[in-house]
């Protein structure tokens, strides 16, 4: 014999729906909220003895599902409510920052999702902005370059072939000297040691 019993409270349900938001939005403080609020209710359904449907707003039934009690105050406090509260300092408006310095945490903000306020404190003070004049080479052997504006021109060597070159052009928002790995089709670990790589800025 089946028995069908009433859905859950309407605690339930909340629950249930923020559950699903945090599992269809990609922003990571939008999905610590759902799960905030998500055990939320979790934890009011807990304390209310998980009524069902028509005893949602009846008030205590004198049970208390003590385990669901704990495992949502330990999300909530410990988990993802303290995460909405770092992630939304770290979301902070920051006005210290110079216009290029916006545009390039803009650029890694969307490969990996790094705070302003992360860029701000770790990245901002090795940062320099520097500009080359079309035809000026560009030292590469102790700097790492992300292109903000404009156009690099590179010529890559192996170096047991030196004479022949495989010329790459880079643009806005490419990285080298580590981006000509993959425009080579090389192993990565073929590459260090054995190729050499000439930049020249371009208009």
């Amino acid at each position: 014999m089946v028995y069908f019993i009433a859905p859950g409270s309407i605690w339930a349900q909340l629950s249930n729906f923020f559950f699903l938001s945090s599992g269809i939005f990609t922003d990571l403080l939008v999905i610590r909220m759902s799960l905030t609020f998500a055990y939320t209710f979790l934890l009011i359904c807990g304390i209310l003895g998980l009524p069902s449907w028509e005893d949602s707003f009846s008030g205590w039934n004198g049970k208390i599902a003590v385990d669901i009690i704990i495992w949502s105050i330990v999300n909530i406090v410990v988990v993802h409510g303290s995460g909405v509260v770092r992630l939304y300092y770290d979301e902070r408006r920051i006005e210290s920052l110079t216009n290029d310095q916006e545009k390039l945490w803009r650029y890694i903000y969307r490969h990996s999702g790094l705070s302003k306020g992360r860029f701000k404190h770790l990245v901002v003070p090795t940062l320099k902005l520097l500009t080359f004049e079309e035809g000026e080479s560009i030292h590469i052997v102790d700097n790492f370059y992300i292109i903000l504006d404009g156009m690099v021109k590179a010529d890559v060597a192996h170096l047991e072939t030196m004479d022949v070159t495989h010329k790459i052009k880079m643009f806005s928002g490419e990285m080298f000297p580590l981006i000509h790995m993959y425009l080579n089709y090389m192993p990565r670990e073929n590459f260090f040691g054995r190729s050499g790589m000439t930049c020249v800025a371009s208009s």
